[in-house]
């Protein structure tokens, strides 16, 4: 019994050191809220009550305020930072770090650091040396804890601007139409260009039906005129559709040709088709369809191909 007893005080001698370390450590952190500033967001429902961001950020107790708005006590919460608002931490209450607690350890950098300041002149007017020290031991931990923190976060990268897009304004009618791309071997762009100063000459007239009339000469030369960017050239522009895939601007033959069909009618009234649509001109687009289709042609304008069914007697 003897030897147990002794055993059991000499293991609390051991243990005690430790366990106050501890208590100390502990005790620090708990501290953290009444001695410096807490790093909460201000909530919705306290800035509604009139709480902004300097008077949230002077606040030490945010948990008190926070738990009352959780508590629907709007009432409460209210009254509170009143009070808030008239106490000296808030107010901007500054007191020079007394000649005591510099005898007791305090510096004028861990001073600056101190949220509430008169806690502690009173105990430096009080003479309380002890508990100044340790008050002093508990704000070096907890600044030393914080420096930790804010030295593992990560800076924040600045966000990269973006850069303004210029939006895209079609150039002067009067400036008249630019040449898209290179045109075929042989293609004489004389008439095209005196049909398009016309055009031109007759839009700003706003003589339309003309422009119209215009438009369908052109485009029976084989030219794609845009008048967005006012361009024009041989090559069909591409066009954004939802579609997978651009559609192509002629039609492809499908399929092998019966034995002796002449596939030049139906390619150039294909061309003509395909010119008459760009014009818009879908009735004469109708009734070269039927044309085509009076030669025993099949076409799909959905993938723009066109077969002669086997079916077909007339070649």
């Amino acid at each position: 019994m003897l030897v147990a007893a002794f055993l059991s005080c000499g293991a609390a001698l051991l243990v005690s050191p430790i366990v106050q370390q501890h208590s100390t450590c502990v005790g620090a952190r708990r501290s953290l809220s009444p001695l410096l500033s807490d790093s909460v967001t201000l909530p919705p429902a306290l800035a509604k009550l009139g709480c902004d961001e300097e008077l949230w950020s002077k606040i030490r107790a945010k948990k008190a305020l926070i738990s009352l708005v959780e508590a629907g006590d709007e009432a409460g919460a209210r009254e509170r930072l009143e009070r808030l608002r008239n106490s000296p931490s808030i107010t901007g209450y500054e007191a020079e770090l007394p000649a005591e607690l510099i005898t007791w350890g305090y510096t004028a950098e861990l001073w600056s650091k101190v949220k509430s300041k008169k806690p502690l002149v009173d105990l430096a007017a009080a003479g309380d040396e002890a508990e100044a020290r340790t008050r002093l031991v508990k704000l070096e931990a907890v600044i030393a804890a914080e420096a930790e923190t804010a030295a593992k976060k990560p800076p924040k990268a600045a966000p990269t601007p973006k850069a303004a897009r210029a939006p895209k304004k079609a150039k002067p009618l009067s400036e008249g139409y630019t040449l898209r791309g290179a045109l075929p071997d042989g293609f004489d762009a004389a008439p095209v260009e005196a049909l398009l100063a016309q055009r031109v000459a007759a839009k700003l007239a706003k003589d339309y039906t003309l422009a119209d009339q215009l438009q369908t000469d052109i485009a029976s030369l084989g030219v794609f005129v845009n008048d967005r960017t006012r361009t024009w050239g041989t090559e069909e522009p591409k066009k954004r559709t939802a579609s997978k895939g651009a559609m192509p601007k002629e039609y492809t033959l499908k399929g092998d040709l019966p034995a002796g069909f002449d596939a030049a009618p139906v390619e150039a009234l294909l061309a003509q088709r395909v010119a008459a649509k760009v014009a818009r001109d879908y009735a004469l687009a109708d009734q070269l369809q039927k044309d085509i289709v009076a030669l025993g042609v099949y076409l799909d304008d959905k993938v723009r191909t066109w077969n002669v069914p086997k079916s077909a007697t007339r070649y």
